[in-house]
Order: C-alpha cells, then sequence, then structure tokens
C-alpha cells in the first residue's frame, strides 16, 4: 500500500525508511529455518536540509527471526527488529521497533495466509514525534497443482495513529492479484486493491484504489534483483486531498563470495493533487556493503540519501547519511 503518498503528517525521510523497511524485509518464502538472532552497534554521520556541518551519532540493533512447520504442511513465521540511536552525548533519542507475523496453512487445495505486523516508535525518527502503523492481511490462494500461475484474493487493513492526531485514520480494503513463476529464478507479482480510508478526528473519508506490481529473480548464481511498482488515485472527501500517487523502487544484490555481499536500491515517489495542480516528489538511494570478518561476526558499511522535490524550482530538501557499524550473530 502505497503509505508513503498518505501520511502527509509524517516527516519523507522517516516514510521512506519505513516503506524500505516493510518492503525489502525479505519474504516468508522458506517454509523452516533455525532462529535467527542479531545484535550490532554502529556509527553514523549525517546532513540535513541545509545544514553545512553534519551531525555523528551512535546507534545499536538487533534482530529476530524464526521460520517452523506446522502440522499438514503448514508453516509460521516471524521476525522483529529494534534500533536505537541518539546515544552519542547531546544526541536525541531516537528508535524504531517492528514485528510481522505470517500462519500459512492448505486450504483444500489451495492455501489460506493471515499476517500482521507494527512498525512503531516512541521517540521519533526524526522531530515527527511517536507513531504506530499496526497493519493485517488475509489472503487466499489457488495452488492450482502447483502451476506457475496462481490467483489470490485478499481482504487488508492498517492503522494509523500518530502525532499530531489530526491525521489518525484507519484503512480496510480487499485485493485481487496473480502470482507467476514461469521459472524457479523468475517470478512476477500483480494486483489491483481498492479500500476507505477513514480519518478518525475528521469528517473525511478517501476512496483508496490502485495497481501494484513486483518483480524479482536471480542473474546467474552470484546476484538477484527486485522490483517493486505501484500507483494510487484517492477520492477524497475533500476535494482538496484528491491525487494520484506512485512509487518505483529497485534492489540490486551480489555475493561475489560468502563472505561479501553487497545491495544497491533506488526509488522514487511522486504524488499529484488534483485541485491545486501541484506534485511532491522524491527520490532516495542506498548502497550497502557487509562482510563476515569471522562466523558469527559481520561488518557493515552503508550510504543512503533522499532528495525531496528536486525538479522542483526550489533546490528541494537533501539528507545524506553514512553509517558503519558491526553485527554479531547470536545463534550458530
Amino acid at each position: 500500500m502505497l503509505k508513503t503518498c498518505a501520511l502527509n503528517s509524517i516527516s519523507r525521510r522517516t516514510l521512506l525508511l519505513l516503506f524500505f523497511i516493510l518492503v525489502f524485509q525479505g519474504n516468508f518464502g522458506v517454509y523452516a529455518l533455525k532462529p535467527t538472532v542479531v545484535t550490532g552497534v554502529f556509527g553514523e554521520y549525517r546532513v540535513q536540509g541545509e545544514e553545512i556541518e553534519g551531525t555523528a551519532d551512535l546507534g545499536m540493533h538487533g534482530l529476530f527471526s524464526y521460520r517452523t512447520l506446522l502440522a499438514h504442511r503448514g508453516y509460521a513465521a516471524a521476525s522483529a527488529s529494534v534500533m536505537l540511536s541518539g546515544l552519542a552525548p547531546g544526541s536525541d533519542l531516537h528508535d524504531i521497533e517492528t514485528l510481522h507475523v505470517l500462519v500459512s496453512t492448505p486450504a483444500g487445495n489451495n492455501r489460506l495466509e493471515v499476517s500482521g505486523g507494527i512498525a512503531a516508535s516512541l521517540a521519533g525518527i526524526d522531530d515527527s514525534g511517536w507513531f504506530a502503523l499496526p497493519e493485517w492481511k488475509v489472503l487466499y490462494r489457488l495452488e492450482r497443482g502447483r502451476r506457475s500461475i496462481r490467483p489470490y484474493g485478499s481482504y487488508n487493513g492498517y492503522i494509523i495513529v500518530h502525532e499530531p492526531e489530526t491525521g489518525n485514520r484507519y484503512y480496510n480494503g480487499i485485493e485481487a492479484g496473480l502470482m507467476h513463476a514461469p521459472r524457479v529464478e523468475l517470478e512476477y507479482r500483480g494486483s489491483i486493491r481498492t479500500g476507505i480510508e477513514k480519518w478518525m478526528n475528521q469528517e473525511r473519508r478517501d476512496l483508496v484504489s490502485g495497481v501494484n506490481l513486483q518483480i524479482h529473480g536471480l542473474l546467474g548464481y552470484f546476484m538477484n534483483w527486485k522490483f517493486t511498482g505501484n500507483g494510487e488515485y484517492r477520492a477524497s472527501s475533500d476535494a482538496s486531498q484528491d491525487s494520484v500517487a506512485g512509487f518505483a523502487a529497485a534492489e540490486l544484490g551480489w555475493s561475489p563470495s560468502r563472505r561479501l555481499t553487497m545491495t544497491a536500491r533506488t526509488g522514487f515517489t511522486q504524488e499529484f493533487y488534483l485541485e491545486a495542480n501541484e506534485s511532491d516528489h522524491t527520490v532516495t538511494y542506498a548502497l550497502r556493503m557487509d562482510y563476515m570478518a569471522l562466523d558469527r561476526i559481520y561488518l557493515f558499511v552503508e550510504n543512503n540519501a533522499s532528495w525531496q522535490n528536486p525538479f522542483s524550482d526550489s533546490s528541494g530538501t537533501w539528507n545524506f547519511q553514512l553509517k558503519a557499524g558491526m553485527d554479531i550473530s547470536m545463534v550458530n
């Protein structure tokens, strides 16, 4: 869902970070996997907006994931993460926590999946303040004897609660789509969706409809790639909020050896307000390199940036971040 274009009261940097967490967090495609527990520390250097001098900071993070088999060819998966920054003297504390749970079970010859998750922050990622974004999905997929094309339908919902409370709202909608895997190294997913988003503290109700597309695959033995795109039309009871929006993101991963992994991501968001004849757009990129120094110790360096309205008459608003750190796997 294109929540990156709907959460106008939360900063664009916050939304883009959430999008990359939720979209590129990894699929629960493996039916069983031993628990993964990772903890780490990092240092970062950030330059925002018109600042000439950047700010340095320290932080720590943790990750847990687990997949297990259930009876009758079912499986369950869960992942959770936490990140704290602002641990350097004189810095403001920021945090983000995520949780996602999925249960998949056969339904006759087909499959039923129930999933839910939440991204939340008590202190905020930046000056936006606290927020919570719970979401859920119930999906029914036609397996069709494990043919390459598998249609599905789902009910989706989410709640957005944040500071200030004037933007709090909830969504309920339906989605229909299909998965197509013509060969092991290539998979397509496409869908259409529609639903109602209702503001809690306003007399506002939006009809939100859109299309989604995701393609991912392998390039030989060492490279993988993913493309995600979606478009959205919003018809609001407040005519000034009628809009057309779109998002496109791409990811390329390369693992030339067992110890080294490099990832590059880029994204583009645009929202056009019909009544005002105005648009907002943001360009992002992220580069990351992970190196396994020892069997349970990983070093990483990451650079990401965003540029809001770079093609407007003004210079736009940009953010730049450089991060480096160490992760330790707590489970052999």
